[in-house]
């Protein structure tokens, strides 16, 4: 994984928003992950389109208050964690 990486979701997975409960779930077969509002926006982003760099650059121009650095471990960890799971792919 590099910042040229380009995380996309497993073919079997899918990210869905649950309005009543106003929270993103990760989806997969027989299985599901309630996740929290920053993991759900990262996902978003998990597309194949975009980046490591980029998506961290957009999240830090969303929250600006937030340190850089944060960002960036946050959007390193969620992405290893999952890839490393198979619920994700790095192109």
């Amino acid at each position: 994984m590099n910042d040229a990486s380009r995380p996309t979701l497993a073919p079997k997975t899918r990210l869905r928003y649950d309005r009543q409960r106003e929270a993103f779930f990760l989806l997969w077969p027989e299985r599901g992950l309630l996740l929290n509002r920053s993991a759900g926006e990262i996902l978003e982003r998990c597309r194949g389109q975009e980046t490591l760099a980029s998506i961290v650059k957009g999240l830090s121009d969303q929250y600006p208050q937030t340190h850089l650095q944060r960002i960036e471990e946050d959007v390193q960890r969620l992405i290893g964690d999952l890839s490393n799971r198979g619920l994700l792919t790095l192109e």
